[in-house]
């Protein structure tokens, strides 16, 4: 009668090349959906120090933001969709904030070449609206 001799535990290990392929290509998969996607309305953006823009981003909720845009010529875009006067203005705005629950948050991309008085009049519109959690999109300032 032969006798065998035992293996130890140790020495027996699965073969782990085809799960590292398998997270090697997961993380790939969420680097690139997590990428931010670019706006379809060019803006110039004013510049901050990162220190203020740390300071100036939050999170109001988990929805998707309104996102309004006011690029060089003072036309204004929320979300894509132009808007052709203040009144459309508001109907738009209207329509998003009821779409969301609670306070939905907005985020203002303001071209630097647009006039104060078309950011003033965008403000008013939110504020009759309801929609109080405004966020504006900046970028860093570069140290020369």
């Amino acid at each position: 009668m032969a006798l065998r001799r035992r293996v130890p535990a140790e020495s027996i290990q699965p073969n782990t090349t085809s799960m590292v392929d398998i997270l090697f290509t997961i993380l790939i998969f969420f680097i690139v959906a997590s990428e931010l996607r670019p706006s379809s309305v060019p803006v110039d953006l004013p510049e901050v120090s990162s220190r203020e823009k740390d300071e100036a981003a939050g999170d109001s909720g988990r929805t998707e933001p309104i996102t309004i845009t006011i690029d060089a010529t003072d036309t204004i875009y929320v979300d894509s969709e132009r808007a052709e006067s203040e009144e459309h203005l508001r109907e738009l705005l209207a329509a998003r904030a009821t779409g969301g629950p609670g306070n939905r948050k907005v985020v203002l991309r303001t071209d630097q070449a647009a006039k104060g008085a078309r950011l003033v009049e965008v403000v008013a519109v939110l504020s009759e609206v309801g929609l109080r959690s405004v966020e504006f999109d900046v970028t860093e300032k570069r140290e020369p």
